[in-house]
């Protein structure tokens, strides 16, 4: 647990999901170009990217554990 931020790829390559101490995340392609961001309710704890770059699961301090899913 890096309490600072946290970064996850993709199997793929496709994307990058990040989240930062200001409890922000994001979802980029692989050129770097955001794709969405978000607050985030809680400090983030994990982050992890499904193999083909549709989802992310975001685990927050609290315990709580969300999937966000693109097309």
């Amino acid at each position: 647990l890096n309490s600072n931020w946290e970064l996850a790829l993709a199997g793929d390559g496709s994307r990058l999901a990040a989240a930062t101490l200001e409890r922000q995340v994001y979802w980029m392609d692989r050129s770097g170009n955001l794709r969405w961001a978000a607050d985030a309710p809680d400090d983030v704890a994990a982050l992890r990217c499904d193999a083909a770059g549709r989802s992310i699961l975001v685990g927050f301090a609290s315990g709580r554990v969300v999937r966000l899913r693109w097309g």
